[in-house]
């Protein structure tokens, strides 16, 4: 969405591509046989366990591409993902419309012992949590885009004709009079 009001503002920059996670949303979202619609199904049942829960994720999601089957004596499963600006966004909306309540954590090492932390497996963990792609996906676009009006009121010290209006020109009067680079105004 970003990268269409560039384009239609007229500024200059290079696309940044992202993965679609449609076939993830649908795969978690789907109902009546979504993965937290499944998870709903079995809260139900006073006696179900987790390894229900994963045998019937198994059977019903065996087939699709973003969901792998891990043979394993523990229930567990796999969701291959890449959780990108647009697509994170609309899952957050879709799971907060839905009221749900979880929280990711980090966990700083496999022993869960305090002050020690094991820096390998807490980049695996954001790599793995789509966190660093993000972090890329941001650097990459423009991180902040307030109104011409916010800018000049926030930054209005730095104009050296005070007489402009609170628009794009006295946005461009601040930008230029500093040695800033790497900038756009659109």
């Amino acid at each position: 969405m970003e990268q269409k009001e560039y384009k239609e503002e007229g500024i200059t920059w290079d696309t940044i591509t992202y993965k679609d996670n449609k076939p993830i949303l649908d795969l978690f979202l789907t109902k009546p046989i979504g993965i937290l619609s499944l998870l709903d199904e079995q809260s139900a049942f006073p006696q179900a366990t987790d390894r229900d829960f994963v045998d019937k994720l198994n059977s019903k999601f065996k087939t699709a591409p973003n969901f792998e089957v891990v043979r394993n004596h523990t229930p567990l499963f796999t969701i291959v993902h890449y959780a990108g600006k647009h697509s994170l966004a609309v899952l957050m909306e879709k799971m907060f419309a839905a009221g749900p309540h979880f929280v990711r954590c980090i966990k700083p090492n496999r022993s869960k012992q305090p002050d020690q932390l094991d820096s390998k497996l807490v980049m695996d963990q954001l790599r793995y949590n789509g966190l660093m792609e993000t972090i890329r996906i941001r650097r990459d676009g423009f991180s902040w885009r307030p109104t011409f009006r916010e800018f000049a009121e926030r930054y209005n010290i730095l104009l050296l004709k005070p007489d402009l209006p609170m628009d794009k020109s006295s946005c461009m009067s601040i930008l230029n009079s500093t040695e800033l680079s790497g900038w756009k105004c659109g």
